[in-house]
């Protein structure tokens, strides 16, 4: 996960070198969480400024603290794709289709998908509502922040840790009509997501390869 390894520039390159020398021609780097570069439009969303409590034996007491991730202070994933390119290495996206979007649906949690009530589960609190088009520009953002970076594609990957959809009126007139199960209805959402998406992904990058892991849930026949 490229938002979870804490090297530098230096020790990328040094990984790119070895996976040259061994013919990998082609990394899937996988940004899920808060995003590990900078988001003009939506900066609660990079992986900065988050409030935490470190402990500090010399005083014995916890102090609170300002994280930014390093990746995030000395942005360099444009220049390490372009030196993966001189190797003749490419570079994937491995990220959600709706989860683990950056921090939007922290900062943001009144966007996030409505539970039945009397729900048994527990709010799937990485899924965004789809109905709300605050949400859906958002995640086109993602898309033409992802593509800056140099990116060859994008693969998506559809959640199957939840196994409802958002609840709202306006979820219930579109992505559960026609919908027999809860999790018909969440790939209805998933779907009507991923056409928008794509035609936004070749409206910034013609050439974008794009790939999908989805429909791993009944009643679809693997």
């Amino acid at each position: 996960w490229f938002d979870m390894q804490l090297w530098g520039l230096e020790e990328w390159k040094q990984f790119l070198k070895v996976c040259a020398d061994f013919k990998i021609n082609q990394l899937n780097l996988c940004l899920y969480g808060y995003w590990p570069y900078a988001m003009e439009r939506y900066p609660e969303t990079a992986f900065r400024g988050l409030r935490m409590k470190i402990w500090n034996p010399e005083s014995e007491n916890w102090v609170e603290v300002a994280y930014m991730h390093p990746n995030v202070a000395h942005e360099f994933l444009p220049q390490l794709i372009r030196y993966g390119h001189s190797l003749g290495i490419l570079f994937f996206a491995y990220i959600g289709l709706n989860s683990y979007s950056g921090g939007y649906s922290n900062a943001h949690r009144e966007k996030r998908m409505k539970m039945p009530p009397d729900s048994k589960f527990i709010n799937d609190f990485d899924s965004l509502c789809l109905s709300d088009p605050a949400t859906v520009d958002y995640l086109k953002y993602c898309m033409q922040r992802v593509v800056e970076q140099g990116f060859a594609g994008i693969d998506f990957e559809e959640s199957e840790e939840a196994f409802w959809y958002c609840d709202c009126e306006q979820c219930k007139e579109t992505f559960w009509q026609g919908a027999k199960t809860p999790e018909e209805a969440l790939h209805h959402a998933n779907t009507y997501l991923l056409k928008i998406l794509y035609v936004e992904l070749k409206r910034i990058k013609p050439d974008i390869v794009i790939g999908l892991r989805a429909w791993r849930q009944p009643p679809l026949v693997r």
